[in-house]
């Protein structure tokens, strides 16, 4: 993720990350983690524990959010978003689906990507 964005999240969410840790995966996804650290939160705010980050990146086209001991309800929250991430371009925030890199479903590498963007290598 861009530096700029990550430090919006550290920012708005300093219980949730440390600050010290990185966001290993680029910037179409910001909106879907803003939002689930925002309804992580809210649970918090109602009496949830607070959750924190260990590591937050993309694995097989994916979102991993991984977290500290988190409760059933806040974990659910998480699978969501983790969910989610595999109908949103990981570049741009799209609409995508999962696809193999270069359009090859069985090379392991896979990205969720929207047409636009499904043949594009980020820098």
């Amino acid at each position: 993720m861009s530096p700029d964005l990550e430090k919006q999240l550290f920012e708005r969410y300093p219980q949730i990350f440390s600050g010290q840790e990185r966001i290993w995966c680029w910037d179409g996804w910001f909106n879907l983690i803003d939002t689930l650290c925002n309804q992580l939160q809210q649970a918090t705010a109602k009496g949830a524990p607070q959750v924190t980050t260990w590591q937050v990146r993309e694995k097989m086209g994916g979102l991993r959010f991984h977290v500290q001991r988190p409760e059933p309800l806040q974990h659910g929250m998480i699978k969501l978003a983790e969910a989610m991430s595999l109908r949103i371009c990981d570049l741009c925030g799209n609409r995508g689906k999962l696809r193999g890199l270069d359009g090859d479903m069985s090379s392991g590498w896979m990205r969720t990507r929207c047409d636009e963007h499904a043949n594009t290598q980020p820098e």
